[in-house]
Order: C-alpha cells, then sequence, then structure tokens
C-alpha cells in the first residue's frame, strides 16, 4: 500500500510540474512572437530594456533572444535573469545593486532600472543634457528626458548596471567594435530629417573590410567614410532618414556586413517619432442600419500627439433633436490602452497607433419598439495629457431599422402567355439580428387573387413564402397590375412587399422553310 501510494504522489507531482512548465513555455512562446498577447508589453518590458542597454554599448541582441534565454514567465522576469544574459557576452560586465540618483548619473554605462513594481526602463547617463536630467528608453515609446524629481517617485533604487568590457589582447583577425548600435532621437519637429553617426572600431590586427549595406526601408539612406579600416582606426556610417509624409513612431534597421569572423553582420538600429497630426482618428462616424432590438458596434483611437501619454478621463454621448430619445436608443462607452497590437490597429483605423494610445469602442442599441428613424448626436471625450486636460468630439449619425426584412424588396410574377396560366414569385423575410421569424398575420392589397403559401423546409431564422396569381383578365401587353403583401410580425412590425404582376406575350416562331417548296 506504500509503495502504491508513493507512486501516485509522484505521478501527480509529475503530472503538476509537467502541466506548470506546459504552461510556461507556451508564455514564452507567446512573449516571443505573439504581440497582439494581452500581456505582451507587461512581460517583455525586462528583454526590451535590456535588449535596448546592450545595443547602447554597441552589442546587438533583440528582446526575442533575451526572452528566449531568460525565464520569461506570466509575472515578466527577474534582474537576476536579466543579468544572467548579459553576464553571456563578454565583451560587457553587469552587477546588480541599489543606486541613488547620483550614483546612477556617474555610472560609466547604462543601466536597467526596475520601477513602479513591475516594469523595467533603460537609462543612459552618457547622453547629456544641460537641466541634468537622464535618458530613458521605455519600450516602443519615443525616448525622452527624466528629471529627478519624477524618477524617484516611481524608482527604489535596484538598477542592472552594464559597461563595455574590452578584451585584454587584440585579436590577430580583424575584430569589429560599435560605439552603439542603437540610436533613438526621440520626438523631433515635423519636417525635420533626423541623421545618425555610428561610429566603430577595429581592435583586430587586420584590415576590417566593409563588403555591404543594407537597408529596411527605401527612407533610410546610409553613408560609409570608408570601407577599409585599419587596425586602430575608427570609420562611421551616417544614417539618414527622409520623413515625408510620416508621422508618429519610426523605427528603422541597417544591416552592416564586414569581414570580422566573429561578427560578419551587425544590425544598426534608428528611432525617432514626430507629433501626429492628429489626436483622434476620426471626427465623424456613421452607424446605419441599427436594427431594432440589435446592436452595432465601432472603434476609433484617442492619443496624445506628443507621445508624452494619455488618461481617459469621461466620455459621453448627447443626441440631438426628440425623434428618437435615450430611452430607445441607448449608448455604452468603454476604453482601454491599445498595449499591443499597435500594427493591426493602425493599418484598419488609418491612424499611427503606439502602446499608450486608447481605443475607444461606441455601442448603439435600439430598443424592440425603438421608432425608426434617423438620428445624429455629438460623443465628448475627456482626457488627462501631462495632467492637462483636453477634450475631443465626434460627430456621430445613423439610422434606426426593422429588424425583419423582405428579399427581394419587390415581388415580380409573370403569369405565362395563356389566359389561364399562372405565375409565382418567393419572397424570404429574414432577420438582421439572426433572430426567430414568426409570422402573426398576412394581408394583401390591390389584387385579391394573391395566394400565399409557406414554404416547405423553412428554417425559423427565415421565412419564405410562395405569392402565386392566375388573374385571366390581364392579357398580354397590359399594363402591369400592382398590389402588395403585408406581412404582420411579432411584436407589431410589419413589412410590406411591393408586388408587380404582368401577363408575358406569346412568342411565334417563325416557319421552318428548310425543306424546300410543297410537292406539285
Amino acid at each position: 500500500m506504500f509503495k502504491k501510494g508513493l507512486c501516485v504522489v509522484l505521478v501527480g507531482c509529475l503530472l503538476g510540474f509537467a502541466a506548470r512548465w506546459g504552461a510556461i513555455a507556451k508564455y514564452r512562446l507567446a512573449s516571443e512572437i505573439n504581440p497582439s498577447h494581452a500581456d505582451y508589453y507587461k512581460v517583455i518590458c525586462g528583454p526590451m530594456s535590456l535588449s535596448c542597454a546592450m545595443a547602447r554599448l554597441g552589442v546587438n541582441a533583440t528582446a526575442a533572444q533575451v526572452a528566449k534565454t531568460c525565464r520569461v514567465t506570466p509575472y515578466g522576469v527577474s534582474l537576476i535573469d536579466l543579468a544572467d544574459f548579459a553576464g553571456g557576452q563578454s565583451t560587457i560586465a553587469n552587477t546588480i545593486t541599489e543606486l541613488s540618483w547620483d550614483d546612477l548619473r556617474n555610472i560609466n554605462g547604462v543601466a536597467v532600472l526596475f520601477v513602479n513594481g513591475d516594469h523595467y526602463i533603460c537609462v543612459d547617463p552618457r547622453v547629456d543634457n544641460s537641466d541634468g536630467s537622464l535618458r530613458v528608453y521605455d519600450g516602443d515609446a519615443p525616448a525622452r528626458w527624466c528629471s529627478r524629481t519624477e524618477l524617484e517617485r516611481i524608482w527604489t533604487g535596484k538598477a542592472l548596471v552594464l559597461e563595455k568590457r574590452r578584451p585584454a589582447t587584440p585579436s590577430d583577425r580583424p575584430q569589429l567594435e560599435w560605439d552603439e548600435c542603437y540610436i533613438d532621437h526621440g520626438l523631433i519637429p515635423q519636417g525635420e530629417a533626423p541623421v545618425y553617426a555610428f561610429e566603430f572600431h577595429n581592435r583586430g590586427c587586420q584590415d576590417l573590410i566593409v563588403q555591404d549595406i543594407k537597408v529596411s526601408c527605401g527612407c533610410t539612406k546610409p553613408t560609409l567614410s570608408q570601407k577599409r579600416v585599419a587596425p586602430g582606426e575608427t570609420a562611421r556610417i551616417e544614417v539618414s532618414l527622409n520623413l515625408e509624409g510620416r508621422e508618429g513612431r519610426v523605427q528603422q534597421s541597417v544591416f552592416v556586413e564586414t569581414n570580422d569572423p566573429i561578427i560578419p553582420i551587425s544590425l544598426l538600429r534608428v528611432a525617432c517619432a514626430t507629433p501626429r497630426r492628429r489626436a483622434i482618428s476620426t471626427e465623424a462616424m456613421r452607424f446605419d442600419d441599427i436594427s431594432r432590438g440589435g446592436q452595432l458596434k465601432q472603434q476609433f483611437i484617442v492619443a496624445a500627439p506628443g507621445f508624452e501619454g494619455i488618461e481617459v478621463r469621461n466620455a459621453n454621448f448627447n443626441l440631438e433633436g426628440n425623434a428618437i430619445s435615450d430611452r430607445d436608443l441607448s449608448c455604452s462607452i468603454s476604453w482601454k490602452p491599445i498595449r499591443a497590437a499597435t500594427k493591426m490597429l493602425s493599418s484598419r483605423l488609418g491612424f499611427a497607433a503606439t502602446p499608450g494610445d486608447y481605443l475607444i469602442e461606441v455601442a448603439f442599441e435600439a430598443r424592440n419598439n425603438c421608432p425608426i428613424e434617423t438620428f445624429r448626436g455629438e460623443l465628448v471625450i475627456t482626457v488627462d495629457s501631462n495632467a492637462v486636460p483636453a477634450t475631443h468630439r465626434v460627430s456621430i449619425e445613423g439610422s434606426v431599422v426593422q429588424d425583419a426584412y423582405a428579399a427581394p424588396q419587390v415581388a415580380l410574377i409573370t403569369l405565362g402567355p395563356g389566359p389561364n396560366d399562372g405565375g409565382a414569385a418567393e419572397i424570404r423575410l429574414r432577420s438582421r439580428t439572426h433572430k426567430r421569424i414568426q409570422v402573426n398575420r398576412i394581408n394583401t392589397g390591390g389584387v385579391h387573387a394573391l395566394q400565399i403559401a409557406l414554404k416547405k423546409g423553412t428554417g425559423e431564422r427565415e421565412a419564405t413564402y410562395v405569392v402565386s396569381t392566375r388573374l385571366p383578365k390581364i392579357l398580354p401587353g397590359d399594363v402591369p397590375v400592382s398590389g402588395e403583401v403585408v406581412f404582420e410580425l411579432e411584436g407589431n412590425s410589419r413589412v410590406t412587399v411591393p408586388v408587380t404582376i404582368f401577363r408575358a406575350p406569346a412568342i411565334k416562331l417563325p416557319e421552318d422553310r428548310s425543306n424546300g417548296s410543297q410537292a406539285q
């Protein structure tokens, strides 16, 4: 019994471990390749900050590579895991320590800081500013300056410090060393053409040769100072960006191929942001054909033009006129930070979205007895941008229609050429909200000889009726006879279908004269 119980315990532990490992592995996969995951930016901020810090020191490592090596969990990643990854780089020395503001300003390198109890940012004190603030890199947001007061409000002193470490003896081959691999100019004025200068050195004992330079976009133009770099010499690549017609966050890559046997291809990244011309993705919306008892939703984006971040405080919709009241037509408004899926939303809504922007969803729902009318009104959104309130207004127009409708909208009955020949047409009743069609009564107007029957095999969400008649008094060529069929439905609604009836003319076939003249 003891052995049997022990086996059960061991099997349970193994299954629990497998489930936990599977969940972690699945989440790690999501953090690497699925930016649309709800918590992507929450767990990837550590790898992104370390990737940025290493690139500022001239070492290439993408956020995906860091996330793949570190133990990324649904709760993020620890400073120890980030330090272990950085420790695997021979050209970087790293230390986890507690720093003050003054200590941070005096380090000869960069630092990854743990802030707000759940987030990482990269700080480079080597980038000087006249007012004493520090350069901060925070995920996909543009680089910005951060004051002592602002940083100490969110940072307790925990930091991973990275400094460049140079090999004691030079290589007997070409050896490439970059001063930095990533430059972010932050927010720049509209119309400015930014230029980025990347300096590199040959620390080896043979000539370093730049064999090729490729770019990720035609807007990026690299200029090389010299193709061959002797041992101990320094060269540079200047990268210019053409931002004509572009707004929002811009990030491009430059791939440099050399004869360095250890690092044959280097990745240089450039970034900046230009103020968006609009702070809202649309100023007018249309909600056409909201069916009674149905709902219609649309989305738009609210942003801060300067990328400083916003917070939506309030939103409300005000109906204009008295044709429809808010008791008949309700409007619900919800909002949330975008965080991820910025590329998908930017493409769908035609707006340069960033993770700090807000996605607003507006939903209208019409009651079953809502008047069938058009409506209009104004949506007012109140936001805070750096504690400064702002108001955005969106004009909204729409219409309420009946849920049930007929297809076709006009029934055309063609009678045969003979006086006793009849004809028929089908009318399909459908629901816009896919509800059950319940016909309580059918009336006819204008023509009393119409016969109406429910077609066999009709489902609950679509009712097909066959309308037939004979009308022997109608002759070929007569003016068509008009009538209508009125379907009275559940909920005191009705669908009226006009009916047009005419008789087809008799078609005379030409005589067949192919057999020649009549026999004599």
